[in-house]
């Protein structure tokens, strides 16, 4: 078990073993710079930063294996032998996926069912796209994430939903969320941003 009171970096570890990407989530003290453990293995090339809950127990982040995009939650607590597991992993093979936006404890319950627990955003993305070599797909989508109000810590339960309609844009960043996470936006080009309210 990690202890949650230390300051914990977190980033990724590609590796290119056989002509395709693995990545793992590195876990530091930032006090020390001493390894607290290592993720198991996510498929394909890590996006961006990983994120966590407000109270470090799980890690939240996405990967891209070509048109295919993996969101997946680690969990800090269960550390076996330097490895923290993965409890939760979703992919969808419409397109890969931007890194991950978050907002800690959203100050009024606009997910699902009530809920205020910490919500994760993100979308498809244009510049994955062009890492991991895949053609353009045409829509957007915005997904998200938040533990049931109810989650019991064992796995159970989870799931990633949409948010809103198909979009004209795809995300070349991890969205900002705000508005006590109401609201959010994204950098879809160099110069452009694209505004989202839930």
């Amino acid at each position: 078990m990690i202890n949650l009171s230390s300051l914990l970096a977190f980033s990724y570890l590609n590796v290119k073993p056989f002509r395709f990407f693995i990545s793992q989530v590195v876990i530091l003290d930032l006090n020390s710079g001493v390894l607290l453990a290592k993720s198991a293995f996510l498929s394909g090339q890590g996006a961006g930063e990983p994120q966590t809950t407000e109270d470090g127990r799980y890690i939240v982040a996405t990967s891209n294996t070509a048109n295919i995009g993996t969101f997946v939650v680690i969990d800090t607590n269960a550390v076996e032998n330097g490895i923290a597991p993965i409890v939760f992993e979703e992919s969808n093979p419409s397109g890969p996926f931007s890194p991950v936006g978050f907002y800690h404890r959203p100050t009024t319950p606009i997910f699902f069912g009530g809920n205020t627990n910490d919500v994760f955003v993100w979308a498809f993305d244009l510049t994955q796209m062009q890492l991991v070599g895949t053609e353009a797909i045409e829509n957007g989508q915005i997904f998200s994430f938040q533990f049931p109000s109810n989650y019991a810590n064992n796995g159970g339960g989870l799931s990633v939903k949409t948010l809103g309609p198909k979009t004209s844009w795809k995300a070349s960043t991890r969205p900002l969320l705000s508005n006590g996470g109401k609201s959010s936006k994204y950098r879809i080009n160099t110069i452009k941003m694209q505004g989202f309210r839930y």
